[in-house]
């Protein structure tokens, strides 16, 4: 995934997440002035990544996507949206999520105010800020 620890490190202070595959999360955390922290998901610490830039399998950690929980999402957020998961073309307002039916996605049309559709794939209009709170939780 990355060619150099540089680009690693860039990645994390862009935010980004990333396993080793057996728990372990590593993450930039600006909160306690240590640049790189440690969790181990399979005990519950948290701790300096002393060493880590000696270590030389930065390369095999996999970035952990974060989902969206649409329950989360405000109404009336930007939003692409289609029935064809390789191309999103619609941009409307993002109403609201209701699972267990196939067009779960329910927006605003913009031909009338009472007007609603149901989609079957959505996601976040790139020009909107996605708050932290409207993601899930990181579950191993």
């Amino acid at each position: 995934m990355f060619k150099t620890k540089k680009e690693f490190a860039l990645a994390l202070m862009e935010g980004r997440k990333f396993t080793s595959g057996i728990g372990d999360i590593i993450y930039y955390d600006e909160s306690e002035n240590i640049p790189f922290r440690y969790e181990n998901k399979r005990i519950g610490l948290y701790e300096p990544l002393n060493g880590f830039w000696n270590c030389s399998d930065y390369y095999s950690f996999k970035e952990i996507k974060q989902e969206i929980d649409w329950s989360k999402v405000p109404p009336y957020t930007k939003v692409l949206v289609s029935d064809n998961k390789e191309r999103y073309s619609n941009l409307l307002e993002f109403i609201a999520y209701v699972p267990d039916i196939e067009y779960n996605f329910i927006t605003k049309m913009k031909t009338s105010v009472y007007n609603f559709q149901g989609w079957k794939y959505c996601e976040i209009d790139p020009s909107v800020e996605i708050k932290e709170e409207w993601y899930k939780e990181w579950q191993e």
